[in-house]
């Protein structure tokens, strides 16, 4: 959870080859200004590189509350990093992550 602008990296990870799914809550609330929550995410290699095309410009959230949000850096999904030890890293403002997994196919 974050009220104000905040960023964290998840430990690394397999990606798998279906692509993640987001559980989260980025939703507009009555009395705040449209656009404040949002939730962006990039994926980054092992030695903490953003990934060409995965950057979190490509992967926006706002107004948005559902378990199951699937993670798309425009069209791409991260199926053609399947394998790979990666680390996603979170940008938020006023929203919630209650996790990450595997998109089931």
């Amino acid at each position: 959870t974050c009220r104000a602008n905040g960023e964290f990296s998840t430990p690394p990870f397999n990606m798998p080859a279906g692509g993640l799914v987001l559980n989260a809550d980025a939703r507009w609330r009555p009395g705040e200004s449209p656009g404040q929550a949002y939730i962006m995410a990039e994926l980054r290699d092992e030695q903490d590189h953003v990934i060409p095309g995965y950057e979190r410009a490509h992967c926006l959230f706002e107004n948005v509350d559902d378990h199951a949000l699937p993670l798309r850096w425009g069209e791409k999904v991260g199926s053609d990093l399947a394998g790979r030890s990666l680390r996603l890293r979170f940008y938020l403002r006023d929203a919630k992550i209650y996790g990450v997994v595997a998109r089931s196919r």
